[in-house]
């Protein structure tokens, strides 16, 4: 069979009486080809509307709305979020529509989904043994992308609002008690991040706030912390960056043991960076960069 390529087409007619023709868009964000499927009742319609079709995906413009598939919609959509979220929180999307939504709705017409259709997709992904708390934000994504459609004026209404998106019950935070806090803090006394343990016992600050945090964020004098990045970990990798939203920034006072505790450990990192010579890396930060390894791999 011969190959077409960008915006060509072949005809052929399907079991249903239907004639219809296949036009590649190229390629999506997963490496796959992007195709729509133009339909009429004889061959001579679809041969009628096919050139308009073909230019249109050769010159790059939108595919109008009545032939537009799901696949397509949320493929646009996960590529306009990239530039919008997170890393991690992108490749959460991308995981969702890829492994959940598309099977399911991906070759179906973007106007012909309707909120019956997700009442049994929720179902669905309940019974496959998936987490309240991941089908609510499996919902929210789906929810989400059919808004853009209906922004975008690809389809009239939201489907998904139609319905409630699945409840899960949120875990009540568990708090130390002070027994278990004076066993914690005599089982860290002399460990190397003893000091950063203290400063989250004392602040609540994230455990990737304070594994990122620099000494230059750190005044000692006044006994405050500035809170502006923090280490993060996304698919094996470990770097420092923005915290994640603008309320996270804030600056936070220290009790006198946390400014102690910091005094001490700091004075423990200049005598190591003494001792290693040339050899020393990453001084700026309070926590070195392979104890923040470690701890990032323990929390994956």
């Amino acid at each position: 069979m011969a190959r077409h390529g960008r915006g060509e087409g072949s005809i052929f007619r399907s079991k249903d009486g239907l004639w219809s023709a296949e036009v590649s868009l190229g390629y999506g964000p997963d490496g796959k080809r992007r195709r729509v499927t133009l339909y009429g009742k004889t061959k001579r319609e679809v041969q009628e509307k096919l050139p308009k079709l073909q230019q249109d995906a050769l010159q790059g413009l939108p595919v109008k709305p009545e032939r537009l598939k799901v696949q397509q919609h949320f493929e646009d959509w996960l590529t306009a979020k990239k530039r919008q979220v997170r890393p991690g929180t992108w490749l959460f999307y991308e995981a969702c529509v890829r492994k959940h939504i598309i099977p399911v709705f991906g070759s179906l017409l973007l106007r012909d989904v309707d909120y019956r259709q997700m009442n049994a997709f929720y179902t669905q992904l309940q019974e496959k043994g998936l987490s309240p708390r991941t089908v609510h934000h499996i919902a929210g994504i789906l929810r989400s992308a059919l808004e853009d459609a209906v922004v975008k004026g690809l389809i009239p209404r939201n489907p998904a609002k139609l319905l409630p998106k699945p409840a899960f019950q949120r875990q009540e935070a568990r708090f130390l008690t002070p027994e278990e806090l004076r066993w914690f803090l005599e089982a860290v006394k002399g460990e190397r991040l003893e000091a950063g343990f203290i400063v989250a016992l004392h602040t609540g600050m994230r455990p990737g706030e304070w594994l990122g945090l620099p000494w230059d964020a750190v005044d000692l004098a006044k006994g405050t912390v500035s809170i502006r990045q923090a280490l993060h970990e996304e698919n094996g990798r470990v770097y420092i960056g923005p915290v994640k939203t603008k309320a996270a920034l804030r600056t936070i006072t220290l009790p006198h043991e946390a400014v102690e505790a910091l005094r001490t450990h700091r004075k423990r990192q200049a005598a190591e960076r003494l001792a290693a010579g040339a050899a020393w890396q990453d001084s700026r930060a309070c926590v070195h960069q392979h104890a923040r390894r470690a701890v990032a791999a323990q929390q994956r």
